[in-house]
């Protein structure tokens, strides 16, 4: 017969015994849980699985600035293209840049008043998101990433300098 024989679980690599063992005690082997690259842990807000528990809190607080009239067309996830693809004349594909906005919306230009006029609204929102909501009232599009000093790669950075140069400004968050 072909392969590796033993006489004895002992004769084993130690890796091998635990193997061996569990195998034999008809027990599941334990799968090490992998961590995620930036130490993130995974949420679920409405059937939406957010990448980290940041991203989900700032999902639920967007909603609420929707249910609430200060923002309008939240989307999640979208997708911007920062050069298109391409073909060198040597046949090569290169393939286009892309960004991928963890959340843009656009600001409602008559919720000033209404906001001012309700302390509940003052309430429910920080100081800073007002300030930021008041001072976009011309409706422009708003792209937020939800950041960490881990999460700024120098790929995110070359990323938001080229959609700055499209006109796009990204709030991190």
């Amino acid at each position: 017969m072909a392969g590796l024989h033993y006489d004895s679980l002992a004769d084993l690599p130690a890796n091998m015994q635990k193997q061996a063992a569990a195998k034999l005690c008809g027990e599941k082997q334990a799968v090490a849980a992998k961590r995620s690259k930036y130490n993130n842990i995974k949420e679920t807000v409405s059937d939406i699985v957010f990448d980290s528990k940041k991203e989900a809190r700032r999902y639920s607080y967007l909603m609420r600035a929707v249910e609430q009239g200060i923002i309008c067309d939240l989307r999640l996830q979208h997708d911007f293209t920062l050069q298109e693809a391409y073909t060198k004349p040597d046949g090569e594909r290169v393939r286009a840049i892309r960004y991928k906005a963890d959340f843009t919306y656009l600001v409602d230009q008559d919720v000033r008043p209404t906001i001012l006029n309700n302390k509940k609204f003052l309430l429910d929102f920080s100081a800073a998101d007002l300030d930021f909501w008041f001072s976009c009232l011309d409706a422009r599009l708003i792209v937020e990433d939800t950041k960490t000093r881990g999460t700024k790669t120098k790929v995110y950075i070359i990323k938001k300098k080229l959609m700055e140069d499209q006109g796009y400004e990204i709030r991190e968050v």
